[in-house]
C-alpha cells in the first residue's frame, strides 16, 4: 500500500517472520518502507505517542532503503489519525508549502500526477 503525505511517502506490506525463514508472513506486523529516512522520521515525530520503541533501520541493497516494522493496528491507527487531521484543499500546494515547490519529492508528486491522471 502506498501512503503519500505532503511530507512523506511510504509503502508498506506484510512483514515476513525474520526469525523464521520459510514460514507464511506475521499478520500481526507490517513494514513500512521508505526511499528517504526523512519521510518516516516525520511519522515518528507526529505520532511520537503511538510508535514508543519503534525504529527505523537502514536496509541498503533493497529497493526501499528505510524501514521500520510496526502492530498492524499501530499503522492503522497513524493513518486513520493522518486521515483526520487532514485539513488541506490541495495536496500538491500543501506539498509544496511544507518542501518548497521546486523540491526533488514535490516534482515527483507531480510526475505522479501526471503519469496516474493518464489513466482518467
Amino acid at each position: 500500500m502506498w501512503l503519500m503525505l505532503p511530507d512523506s511517502f511510504t509503502s508498506t506490506v506484510a512483514a515476513r517472520h525474520l526469525d523464521r525463514p520459510g514460514q507464511p508472513v506475521d499478520t500481526q506486523r507490517l513494514v513500512v518502507r521508505a526511499r528517504l529516512r526523512a519521510h518516516l522520521d516525520v511519522l515518528l515525530v507526529r505520532h511520537v505517542g503511538l510508535l514508543p520503541g519503534v525504529e527505523v533501520f537502514d536496509s541498503t541493497g533493497t529497493d526501499y532503503r528505510w524501514r521500520m516494522v510496526l502492530p498492524r493496528d499501530v499503522w492503522a491507527e497513524v493513518v486513520r489519525r493522518e486521515t483526520a487531521s487532514t485539513s488541506y484543499i490541495n495536496f500538491k500546494d500543501e506539498a509544496g508549502r511544507l518542501n518548497g515547490n521546486g523540491s526533488i519529492f514535490v516534482r515527483a508528486l507531480h510526475n505522479t500526477w501526471g503519469t496516474l491522471r493518464g489513466l482518467q
